[in-house]
């Protein structure tokens, strides 16, 4: 019966295949989410190769959402659905609860 670790190479293969074929590791961190998202890419790399699958999807949205923030970075003014991207609502309601406590 096989393992997981019996996959290891496998799914390394995969992803050394996948990221040749767009230019390589050279790539990493040039992009708009600055250089944080070549470690996210990285490391998302890094779980996929040892199948923890969960860890890679969060570093992988993360990258994603950097990306997002850098490309928008430079839009006057925001669209009517900016607040309804990402973390803004939360951070929203975060900063009315702080604002509501400080006295």
């Amino acid at each position: 019966m096989g393992t997981d670790i019996d996959k290891e190479p496998v799914r390394r293969a995969e992803v050394n295949r996948i990221v040749e074929s767009y230019g390589g590791p050279r790539l990493y961190g040039a992009s708009a989410g600055g250089y944080e998202n070549g470690f996210l890419i990285i490391e998302a790399t890094r779980c996929y190769h040892l199948g923890a699958d969960l860890a890679c999807i969060l570093c992988a949205h993360a990258c994603c959402e950097r990306e997002l923030a850098g490309t928008l970075k430079w839009q006057h003014p925001p669209t009517p659905n900016t607040k309804r991207w990402g973390l803004a609502a939360l951070s929203a309601l975060g900063e009315k609860d702080i604002g509501s406590t400080a006295t």
